[in-house]
């Protein structure tokens, strides 16, 4: 299988995936931090997958952050 082919497939997963993963990890949590800290490693899963250098998956993993930070990690 092309390596371009396998990550047009995994990287809009991760894109969305990971932030979910993180928030649902961190949600239980919400109190003991800060909502800066929260939204920091957030951050950095955003950075993660845009690395990739596909724009599309930066794009959905920073909107997916954004909205995900919103549900979880406001009260």
């Amino acid at each position: 299988m092309p390596r371009s082919l396998t990550l047009s497939r995994v990287l809009p997963v991760a894109a969305f995936g990971a932030p979910l993963a993180l928030c649902l990890v961190l949600a239980p949590f919400r109190d003991s931090f800060t909502a800066t800290d929260a939204a920091l490693t957030l951050v950095v899963v955003t950075l993660a997958v845009s690395v990739s250098g596909r724009r599309s998956a930066g794009l959905l993993a920073s909107l997916s952050s954004a909205i995900l930070y919103d549900v979880f990690m406001t009260a």
